[in-house]
C-alpha cells in the first residue's frame, strides 16, 4: 500500500513538485525576513534550500540507487522549513537563525550532531533538523526497501550538509564570523546567492549525471565544447562589467557556474536535456535577479 503511494506521487510532474518546494521555501524566507529586506536575501535563501534538496537526492540516489522520479517524493518535504516558524510562534520567541558559526570544530560538531537543540539561539532548527533526519530516512526506506542503509545515508546527508552548506566557511563581510574572509566587489548577500547558486548547479550535475554524459557524448567535436567553456569565461566577465561591478577573483569563481549555464542553455534545449536545462535555468534567474536587482546596502 506505502509503496503505491509512492508511487503515486512519483506521477506528478517533476517540475510541479519542485516549484511547490520553491513555493514553500519562498513563504519560509517571508516568514523569517519579512517584506523589508533585500530580494538578494530572498534568492540566497531559496538557492540555499534548493541546494539541501538537490544535494540530498543526490546522496540518496548514489547509495540506495532511486530513481530520478524519486525527486517529486523529496521535493514534497518542501514544508519542513516552516517547523522553526511554527515552532519558534508556539514557543513565544523571536526566530533568530544563523546555522552553523565557525567558533571551534568540537563545538561546530556537537551543535551537528545534538541538531542544535542546546543552541542558545539556533534551537527552533531543532524541530526541522529532527524532522529531516527521520522523514528522509523513511523516504529512503520506503523506496529502496534498505532500513540500515537508509538510515547510515539520511545521518550522513544530514550532518554532511549541515557543515557543507550551514557552516559559514567563507564570508565577504568582515563583521560576519567566518573562517575566511575574502574581499569582493559585491555585496555579502549578493556574493552568498552565487555561491549557494554554484553549488546547486554542481549537485544538480551530479544527481543527473547520466543526463549531463549524454549532453556531453553528444558533442562529434569536442573542441565545440571547449569553446562553450571558453564563451562562458567570457560571459562570467562580461557580467560584471555589464553591471558596473568592481569584481574580484572570488567573484569571478562564484559566477562562472551561472554563466557557464547561461551559455550552454541552447545547447541543452537541443539535446532535450530537460531537467539539467530547467535546473540550469533556474540558477540562472537566480543569478540574474541578484544582478539585476541589488541590494540597498
Amino acid at each position: 500500500m506505502i509503496s503505491n503511494i509512492v508511487k503515486k506521487i512519483n506521477t506528478i510532474p517533476q517540475v510541479y513538485a519542485f516549484l511547490f518546494f520553491e513555493f514553500m521555501i519562498g513563504v519560509r524566507v517571508y516568514a523569517e525576513f519579512g517584506k523589508e529586506n533585500p530580494l538578494t536575501i530572498a534568492v540566497f535563501q531559496l538557492f540555499w534550500f534548493t541546494s539541501v534538496l538537490i544535494y540530498f537526492f543526490a546522496l540518496f540516489k548514489w547509495m540506495l540507487k532511486l530513481k530520478d522520479e524519486d525527486l517529486t517524493f523529496f521535493s514534497l518535504g518542501g514544508f519542513l522549513p516552516m517547523i522553526p516558524v511554527v515552532y519558534a510562534l508556539l514557543a513565544g520567541r523571536e526566530l533568530t537563525l544563523n546555522f552553523v558559526e565557525p567558533t571551534s570544530f568540537p563545538a561546530v560538531l556537537k551543535n551537528i550532531f545534538t541538531l542544535e537543540a542546546a543552541h542558545s539561539y539556533n534551537w527552533a532548527l531543532f524541530p526541522e533538523l529532527l524532522a529531516l533526519l527521520l522523514l528522509s530516512f523513511a523516504a529512503g526506506w520506503l523506496i529502496s526497501g534498505k532500513a540500515l542503509k537508509s538510515a547510515f545515508t539520511a545521518l550522513s546527508a544530514t550532518a554532511s550538509s549541515f557543515l557543507m552548506l550551514g557552516f559559514s566557511w567563507i564570508s565577504v563581510d568582515p563583521k560576519h564570523p567566518a573562517l575566511f574572509v575574502l574581499r569582493s566587489g559585491l555585496k555579502n548577500h549578493q556574493n552568498y546567492a552565487l555561491y549557494y547558486i554554484s553549488f546547486f548547479i554542481i549537485f544538480s550535475c551530479v544527481a543527473f549525471k547520466e543526463q549531463l554524459s549524454d549532453f556531453i557524448k553528444g558533442f562529434k567535436r569536442k573542441w565545440l565544447f571547449a569553446v562553450l567553456l571558453l564563451l562562458g569565461v567570457l560571459t562570467d566577465f562580461a557580467a560584471f562589467w555589464c553591471f558596473g561591478i568592481d569584481f574580484t577573483a572570488f567573484d569571478l569563481v562564484v559566477n562562472f557556474l551561472p554563466a557557464l549555464a547561461l551559455v550552454l542553455m541552447p545547447s541543452l534545449i537541443k539535446s532535450k536535456s530537460y531537467k539539467l536545462s530547467f535546473l540550469f535555468g533556474w540558477s540562472v534567474l537566480g543569478a540574474l535577479t541578484i544582478l539585476f536587482f541589488p541590494p540597498r546596502f
